[in-house]
């Protein structure tokens, strides 16, 4: 862990180098997050008070600091991990005697801490808008959190993972994104979804990325709804993090004692 830790320092330090890249990273942040609030001000104001604006506000803060935290959209790390292999430099990792996975991942976290500033802003605005109901709420939205930063990790890798099979990788990239902020709930809270429909994209992995741990951080939940929030969270996790260290370890079985 001494090491990962100065990995994250040692990155991090690269970032302060260069604070006009700090300054333009808050700009477009806040940037798009308050543009998404106008459209959505907007959206509540022409449904003629049908449609509370002050917690729909508060969700989009708290699920840019879910985002932020976990890597919950974009999938960068994923590109971070392309563009090792596309270059050729991820056989320099699975030379060294560490664990590839961990390494690069506080590598890119050193790289995008300032992300974690932007959270903890985003995540106070949010709950000074909207504070949360119980301290169970807080509590359940710990566990989700943790929920989130594994189902969004695996599929960050395997999406890295494409560019040992595929010279367009990024292209299924790209197209994992679109399809990520709309089922994640990053764009459109799952609970606006007609119930038909809601049901079914709570089945998916993707809500578990950003809309249920804000989600359960807002409102006060019942026993079978908490259950059925939790049950594909967990399942999908399980699921995932076999998948990907299967797809990990079959990429590069070329390279003795690589693993996850």
């Amino acid at each position: 862990m001494k090491l990962y830790i100065s990995v994250v320092k040692f990155n991090w330090l690269k970032v302060l180098a260069y604070p006009f890249e700090i300054i333009a990273f808050f700009a477009s942040r806040f940037f798009a997050l308050g543009f998404l609030a106008l459209f959505w001000y907007a959206l509540a104001k022409s449904s003629g008070g049908g449609m509370d604006f002050r917690p729909l506000v508060a969700y989009f803060f708290i699920a840019a600091a879910v985002r932020e935290v976990t890597y919950g959209q974009d999938t960068k790390f994923g590109r971070y991990i392309q563009q090792l292999v596309n270059r050729g430099e991820i056989n320099n990792y699975f030379i060294k005697p560490i664990k590839t996975v961990p390494y690069l991942f506080f590598s890119y976290a050193g790289e995008t801490a300032m992300g974690l500033i932007y959270a903890v802003t985003t995540l106070v605005i949010g709950l000074v808008i909207l504070p949360p109901m119980t301290w169970f709420n807080v509590l359940a939205f710990i566990i989700f959190i943790i929920f989130s930063l594994i189902i969004s990790l695996c599929f960050n890798i395997i999406v890295g993972l494409l560019s040992f099979y595929s010279p367009e990788a990024n292209g299924f990239r790209n197209a994992f994104n679109h399809i990520n902020k709309i089922l994640s709930g990053s764009l459109i809270p799952i609970n606006l979804f007609p119930a038909g429909i809601k049901e079914i994209l709570l089945l998916l992995p993707f809500p578990a990325l950003i809309f249920t741990p804000t989600y359960v951080l807002q409102n006060q939940l019942g026993r079978v709804e908490l259950l059925q929030l939790f049950l594909p969270a967990l399942l999908w996790s399980i699921i995932l993090i076999i998948t990907t260290r299967y797809l990990w370890q079959r990429s590069v079985k070329t390279y003795e004692g690589v693993g996850i």
